[in-house]
């Protein structure tokens, strides 16, 4: 493939399916589906299996020497909250803090997961962990089709850098994809905590559900409801329609024009992050 000067890709990674979406140059960006393949849900957990996948699906459109970031699905991700030592005043302490939360909460070695997080020694913040072999395999891959890598970043975490600025102060934040919905829940202006949801198929088609979710959770969190859940990704539309209460629902990345065609699920989870 030739890369114009400007031109990047960008790879949606889920455990279901992985998108190639190429973006043209500086002049006049625009964003083309190179490739697309389903992946067996029984391979979720086997990062291999994606990695072959991957390599395939690269040599098929001809990738190399190219700007890549990489959006990982929140099927990949574990989010939680941690809350730093009283004592806290380096970093080191609030990584300490952070692995033993993730510990605690999934009683796995963070030994195999990469943590990151917003750290903050003086307040709880919000961390997420990705597991390290999925990690490896992607660095491989990058060295072997000769991709410089930008970043590779969850879904949620993309979503929000990209929408933070847009975010109504009594309203919640969340991210769709697949059958999982990340919603961030807030507080006095930051994210207290995140709940991912499995959502049954039955769901997205159901017009007062995400209303009845969002006012349960509350109650869970002894928090107030928000007047607002605006939402980022492949969102039901049924979701977005609905009026219910005190409620609305507003999808903050609206479709683009700048793609050749009508955007998949795995289009809009590659795209997340960029600007508008």
């Amino acid at each position: 493939m030739r890369s114009p000067f400007g031109a990047s890709l960008r790879i949606g990674l889920s455990g279901t399916r992985i998108t190639l979406l190429h973006s043209g140059g500086w002049r006049q960006p625009r964003f083309r589906v190179l490739a697309e393949a389903d992946v067996t849900n029984d391979a979720r957990a086997a990062a291999d299996h994606h990695m072959t996948t991957l390599r395939h699906l690269l040599q098929e459109a001809q990738c190399s020497k190219l700007l890549t970031t990489i959006i990982l699905a929140d099927d990949w991700v574990r989010y939680f909250m941690v809350t730093p030592p009283r004592n806290a005043v380096r970093l080191q302490d609030c990584k300490a803090a952070a692995s033993l939360r993730f510990q605690t909460l999934y009683g796995e070695s963070p030994g195999d997961w990469q943590l990151d997080a917003d750290w903050d020694a003086c307040r709880p913040f919000l961390a997420c962990a990705i597991p390290r072999t999925l990690l490896d395999g992607l660095q491989r891959i990058a060295i072997e089709h000769r991709l410089t890598i930008v970043g590779i970043v969850p879904h949620f975490i993309a979503a929000c850098n990209q929408w933070r600025k847009h975010w109504r102060p009594a309203a919640w934040f969340g991210t769709v994809h697949g059958n999982i919905l990340t919603l961030g829940v807030r507080d006095r202006q930051r994210i207290c905590t995140v709940r991912s949801t499995l959502l049954a198929n039955d769901i997205c088609h159901e017009r007062h559900w995400l209303a009845r979710h969002v006012s349960r959770e509350a109650l869970i969190l002894n928090l107030s409801a928000p007047d607002q859940v605006q939402l980022c990704g492949d969102v039901p539309e049924q979701w977005i329609t609905e009026a219910a209460g005190p409620f609305t629902y507003v999808q903050l990345d609206m479709p683009t024009p700048a793609l050749d065609s009508p955007m998949s699920a795995g289009a809009i989870l590659a795209m997340t992050g960029l600007r508008r």
